[in-house]
């Protein structure tokens, strides 16, 4: 194993910080005021989907960062608009699989659903099944 020491790091904090503000605002998926208004219509959102379908703990989400962010003249980020798509691995009844969910709180590419093109092959090369909490 390489190591890594704190010297090789200094220089990264906004990079990193940045990647922590990415994670937030995906997390958020498209803002509190979305949320609040798919929880009054009685349904979950993406990220609860998912944990319903899956096995406790087990989802890994890939591309967590994916998204489009805006920036200001100085170069700081100023807005982050998550991807409209979940991807990862997890397990159902301890089996793994590929899972994927979009979430309706994110404006969707021409306003309707997409899968991307990669995951069926994704799931077939791990001899895995696909499962989608829509």
């Amino acid at each position: 194993m390489i190591e890594m020491g704190l010297d090789r790091l200094m220089g990264w904090e906004s990079e990193i910080d940045e990647l922590g503000r990415r994670r937030i605002a995906a997390h958020g998926m498209g803002g509190p005021e979305k949320l609040t208004r798919q929880r009054d219509q009685g349904k979950l959102n993406v990220r609860e989907r998912l944990a319903a379908l899956v096995d406790p703990g087990s989802f890994h989400e890939v591309g967590e960062l994916a998204g489009f962010a805006r920036y200001d003249d100085s170069g700081e980020m100023t807005g982050f608009q998550p991807a409209n798509f979940l991807f990862g691995n997890a397990t159902v009844e301890g089996r793994p699989v590929v899972a994927t969910g979009r979430p309706s709180t994110v404006a969707l590419m021409a306003g309707r659903w997409w899968r991307p093109p990669m995951i069926s092959p994704c799931a077939a090369a791990r001899l895995m099944p696909a499962c989608t909490a829509s």
